[in-house]
């Protein structure tokens, strides 16, 4: 596979964005809160609503409920799976992911560690909804509400594969909201990675496990 330095960096890419301060009480809030209404009862649409803390504080929380959260903390497999066989059998269903991303000094020059540390780690939060016919997403980040973006897709694909020579990890377990439900890994990973592509291949990764 050509162009293996960007695509291991694929595998790694992340947003760069400012990181969340903690909250002031320590804690997961809703936004605009009181002490009254801080506990939520949990809905991923109400869950993506409300609930903002730094990424250290929203990884808890979302590994303690039904969260299908990316990263090295993974967890909630059976949450996206859940998601996914109910969509292709054609019933409405949502649900909420998250991604944390987090930067190691042994896996980057001293120099980029030292320009990046401060904007890490971060956690971002995914909605995705199905009604029946078509897939929107929504994407936030954790320290406040604002949108990231929103759009929508007529595929959910669940996607497998073996990482390029030069991973940390040797496959890919990922689902992906696409527009071409033939689609392979491979496919998006060099579409991703080719700058000189005038056609990029659309689509956004929802969950995904890196692991050997």
């Amino acid at each position: 596979m050509k162009n293996l330095a960007k695509i291991a960096a694929l595998i790694l890419s992340i947003l760069l964005l400012p990181g969340c301060a903690a909250s002031d009480n320590g804690g997961i809030v809703g936004e605009g809160s009181t002490p009254e209404t801080e506990e939520i009862t949990f809905s991923p649409a109400n869950a993506f609503d409300y609930v903002t803390g730094s990424a250290e504080e929203t990884l808890k929380w979302a590994q303690e409920n039904p969260v299908a959260v990316s990263g090295e903390n993974c967890s909630g497999h059976e949450v996206i799976a859940a998601f996914f066989d109910a969509a292709n059998a054609g019933k409405p269903a949502s649900v909420l992911c998250a991604k944390y991303y987090d930067i190691h000094p042994e896996r980057m020059s001293a120099e980029l560690y030292e320009e990046e540390k401060n904007q890490y780690p971060v956690l971002y939060f995914y909605l995705v909804e199905y009604d029946g016919k078509e897939y929107r997403v929504k994407t936030r980040e954790s320290c406040g509400t604002e949108l990231l973006s929103e759009e929508t897709y007529p595929y959910f694909v669940h996607l497998t594969g073996e990482n390029p020579a030069g991973a940390l990890t040797k496959y890919t377990d990922e689902y992906d909201l696409v527009y071409d439900p033939d689609v392979t890994l491979d496919q998006l990973w060099m579409s991703f990675a080719d700058d000189a592509n005038p056609e990029p291949v659309r689509f956004t990764p929802v969950f995904t496990d890196y692991h050997d």
